[in-house]
């Protein structure tokens, strides 16, 4: 189960994106379905010294049962995908939160 939170990325991005990077969560986690993907479009708003801009885009990724290897690799393709889709030359943040054994529920109960 991945959980990927999008902030400061426009709508027909992310709707790209959530197509475009299934193709590859598939490939980097093979015994998943496309439900067990989900995509979310954080609306934020950004300021620096009182002016409104856009920002950069941050992905939060909440998952559970993933190796470092695996994570390093996450944050490649969801860094190259958002950057083929907003623009090559942006800054692309992808942070990390790990559900623990036992703290994840599912319609009440433990996931």
């Amino acid at each position: 189960m991945l959980h990927l939170r999008f902030r400061a990325v426009d709508t027909e991005v992310m709707s790209a994106l959530s197509i475009a990077l299934v193709a590859e969560l598939q490939q980097l986690f093979p015994t998943s379905s496309l439900e067990d993907f989900t995509f979310e479009l954080v609306s934020t708003q950004f300021y620096k010294q009182g002016d409104i801009y856009h920002g950069s885009p941050f992905v939060e990724v909440l998952y559970a049962n993933v190796t470092p290897v695996v994570q390093d690799k996450l944050a490649e393709v969801i860094t190259h995908n958002v950057q083929l889709a907003a623009g090559q030359d942006i800054d692309v943040t992808v942070i990390f939160t790990e559900f623990h054994p036992g703290v994840c529920y599912l319609n009440g109960k433990k996931h």
